[in-house]
């Protein structure tokens, strides 16, 4: 497997990644049993050792862990009485030991409002602890399309429900008590803000809560902070991109760790899209970075999936044509520390064997308890059999040796050169 190290070649202390495990097949994750247009990858989420993959089409999520070297699967989660048009999967979000799952076209008893599920790990098992559904939901309001979990606190967008303020979308917040979750909350936008598709991608990280609007062709808008305050949470700042067009999909996804906000914008031909960072200086939430593709191309995506640990940020563009049409790429950035809002390109990550219309970097995630292992979904993989769009995720490790052996090998020497100009 061949990966490139697109900026910072001679720069002290650059990281690179390979696939885990090595060059092999053991470096991507296709649970059993994955069908035609499942579309594994569609949804990752991270945390530490514990991978959740969500195949939208399946109706079914995976739980994997890291067991030494290798990723193990610990379990499938479905719902009771899945229907594959529930498109369980869609999204997830896992934190420690809990992790829920939506599934935006569920069918509850108001119609297909959607639905999301809570799941504990305990005694070494996944079991389903709480169904979530939203007070007032109506049926195409997609609640699930979008889920995040921190702690006891999980949120849970629905992005196309009329909310009262008369804009298109909510987001819910539910918190644990006991052996409950309960909806505590209901966030509409600010007043004087109407974004289209409001909550179409949420993070939560402690008591602070990110919500990313974006419908392509709509009005520009913004990505929303809420800030626990007491009992309630209240609304702290609204993020926007310095320059912003029509089309531009700002806080298409979002991501927020230790004060740093991700907010992606996958742009429209003949932009190639942006990532901006945004840092928390005691409650006002300053623009920290702007992140581009080191050689963007019109209509690559970038920016439709983000992820970021704090530390370092990664940036999928689905739709890069590098190796192919649609193959797609993603970039793992890192903070320059003496150049403050200088943002360096410090892994450009391909898959190995990259075919039309892979899709890889669809859904991005990043460990975060600082072991430098990345995961990259590609929902619209054909197996090794050409089954078509049953997807593939692949996971990446940073790398202890040599920071310069670019192609691998285990030494720095001229090929390593050679490798990183082409």
């Amino acid at each position: 497997m061949r990966f490139e190290q697109l900026m910072g070649a001679l720069l002290p202390a650059a990281l690179t990644f390979s696939a885990l495990g090595g060059p092999t097949e053991s470096a991507t994750i296709e649970p059993p049993g994955t069908r035609a247009h499942d579309r594994v990858g569609h949804a990752i989420d991270m945390d530490d050792d514990v991978l959740v993959v969500g195949a939208r089409a399946s109706g079914r999520a995976s739980v994997y862990r890291l067991v030494g070297s290798r990723w193990v699967r610990e379990t499938d989660l479905r719902p009771p009485g899945a229907e594959p048009g529930d498109l369980f999967g869609s999204s997830v979000g896992v934190d420690g030991n809990v992790c829920v799952i939506g599934a935006p076209w569920r069918s509850t008893a108001a119609g297909a409002t959607g639905e999301a599920w809570i799941y504990r790990r305990s005694g070494g098992g996944w079991s389903r602890r709480a169904s979530l559904v939203g007070s007032g939901t109506q049926p195409g309001d997609q609640f699930g399309a979008s889920v995040a979990v921190s702690g006891d606190v999980a949120v849970v967008g629905a992005p196309t429900a009329m909310s009262p303020t008369g804009n298109m979308g909510v987001v819910y917040i539910f918190e644990r008590s006991g052996a409950d979750w309960n909806e505590v909350k209901m966030i509409t936008p600010p007043p004087g803000e109407l974004p289209d598709a409001f909550g179409r991608s949420v993070a939560i990280d402690g008591g602070t809560i990110l919500v990313g609007s974006a419908l392509d062709g709509a009005t520009p808008t913004g990505a929303y902070i809420y800030r626990r305050s007491g009992a309630d949470w209240a609304h702290e700042a609204t993020l926007q991109a310095p320059t912003r067009g029509p089309g531009d999909s700002f806080g298409i996804g979002v991501d927020l760790k230790d004060g740093l906000a991700v907010v992606g914008a996958k742009g429209t031909a003949p932009e190639s899209g942006w990532a901006y960072v945004f840092s928390d200086d005691a409650g006002a939430w300053n623009l920290a970075g702007v992140l581009t593709p080191r050689f963007p191309m019109p209509g690559d995506g970038f920016g439709q999936s983000v992820a970021t640990d704090g530390n370092r940020v990664v940036v999928g563009a689905p739709m890069d044509d590098t190796d192919a049409t649609h193959t797609g790429t993603a970039y793992v950035f890192e903070r320059d520390p003496p150049l403050p809002g200088v943002w360096r390109v410090i892994s450009r990550l391909r898959a190995s064997s990259p075919a039309p219309s892979d899709r890889f970097g669809r859904s991005v995630a990043i460990a975060t308890g600082g072991g430098g292992v990345v995961g990259v979904g590609a929902p619209l993989r054909d197996d090794d059999d050409g089954t078509p769009n049953t997807g593939l995720v692949y996971v990446y490790r940073r790398l202890g040796a040599c920071d310069l052996d670019w192609n691998q090998d285990g030494c720095f020497n001229d090929q390593d050169f050679f490798d990183f100009a082409n």
